[in-house]
């Protein structure tokens, strides 16, 4: 009724903190579940992995099999793992992997924690000013992190509208 064809399915990350064997767990819950869906309603659903990217290794891991396995269209992360930019030398594998497969990673900011105190009250500021900065943040660095200059192929989505990024493309460019 809504005029819409296909829907993209992801979950936002809530696991960046956990104890890596559950978060591990939770992601494959969700890469299961999410992969269930969408061979029931094919023509409905395409769906993002879950990732635990606070163990790289694993989430190359995570992301290769839901790809090649389940059929998950790429991974949907947030916009920093557990405080850490995706700009660290840490990630790179997960962005090769990503890279090398050819799918798409969706990035879903989480707001900005360190700025929690300073959004409290009314507006839903961690939503309307926080979620649109953490996108920027993490594009940026790995904008001028020189990440995409390693990764030229990455495929990148983000939510939010890209955060301010698209607003300040000329000072970005000076």
């Amino acid at each position: 009724k809504q005029g819409v064809d296909i829907e993209a399915l992801s979950i936002n990350p809530t696991w960046y903190r956990l104890e890596r064997d559950l978060a591990a767990e939770i992601c494959r819950i969700q890469n299961d579940k999410r992969a269930e869906m969408c061979a029931t309603y094919p023509d409905r659903f395409v769906a993002y992995a879950s990732v635990t990217l606070q163990d790289p290794k694993l989430a190359v891991e995570q992301l290769e099999h839901g790809v090649k396995k389940l059929g998950l269209r790429g991974a949907a992360v947030g916009a920093s793992c557990a405080g850490e930019d995706f700009c660290e030398t840490k990630f790179h594998p997960f962005w090769a992997k990503a890279e090398e497969l050819g799918v798409l990673i969706f990035i879903h900011p989480q707001s900005t924690p360190e700025l929690a105190k300073r959004f409290k009250g009314n507006g839903w500021l961690a939503n309307t000013i926080g979620n649109p900065l953490d996108t920027t943040i993490c594009l940026s660095k790995l904008i001028f992190e020189g990440t995409l200059d390693k990764f030229p192929n990455l495929k990148l989505c983000s939510a939010h509208g890209g955060g301010f990024l698209p607003s300040y493309a000329p000072r970005s460019d000076h």
